[in-house]
């Protein structure tokens, strides 16, 4: 029952906030900040608020790693519905997620995340696909960090699933460091298939730069800040 109610209390104010925040970023182009900027700045709040009405606590270990001059990717695990606002909570710099299509879709959320400069990729369309990497590739050479889930969907049990073939042609066409991101107790806030919202504890630990690698070695050290999370 307590988590019924969590559940409830939690959408509730994360509806509500949301249009309090959408108010809000109208206002701040209204006084002349760029469209983005105003999406950026909301989105931070709004996500660590979301996480505090749902009993979610954040450990985060490791941002001045993040401190990189050039093309940056940021590489990290996908264990739950979750993870888009823990990481927006936890990254203390301007990035973009490269998403899938079906996030688009979702209701309120998928126009935030369009707005708020974020990059959709359709899987199921190979050659549109990679026109899509290429142009994110150009963006990060521009400056502009991505953050990326090459596994390509979130987790199904918690454990770090197989990299797709190809995630970090991104990296390779940009030049780019890759800054590798473990995140482990998201997925026992909503499971998979699940509605119900459990208060979690969640550690983000976020690695040091590398240079461009394979995927192999990028998932390994991935795999390795995951901590408590591996399974």
């Amino acid at each position: 029952m307590k988590n019924i109610v969590l559940t409830v209390i939690t959408g509730v104010f994360a509806v509500t906030s949301f249009f309090l925040g959408s108010a809000l970023v109208l206002l701040l182009v209204l006084f002349g900040m760029q469209k983005r900027t105003a999406f950026v700045k909301v989105s931070r709040p709004w996500a660590r608020a979301v996480l505090r009405a749902g009993g979610i606590k954040l450990k985060v270990s490791g941002q001045d790693n993040l401190n990189v001059s050039g093309p940056l990717i940021i590489v990290s695990n996908h264990q739950g519905n979750f993870d888009i606002p823990i990481l927006l909570a936890s990254l203390p710099i301007d990035f973009r997620f490269l998403v899938k299509k079906e996030l688009f879709k979702v209701p309120f959320f998928g126009w935030y995340i369009r707005n708020r400069g974020d990059i959709l990729i359709d899987r199921e369309k190979g050659q549109k696909a990679l026109r899509t990497l290429r142009a994110t590739a150009e963006l990060v050479r521009k400056g502009n960090p991505v953050l990326i889930f090459p596994e390509g969907t979130r987790s199904s049990d918690g454990s770090l699933g197989d990299f797709k073939r190809g995630s970090l042609i991104i990296a390779r066409e940009a030049g780019a460091k890759v800054v590798p991101v473990g995140i482990s107790g998201s997925y026992d806030i909503q499971k998979k298939g699940g509605f119900l919202i459990n208060p979690a504890e969640v550690f983000v630990n976020i690695g040091r730069p590398m240079d461009i690698a394979e995927a192999a070695e990028v998932r390994a050290a991935v795999f390795s800040l995951m901590g408590s999370g591996q399974r």
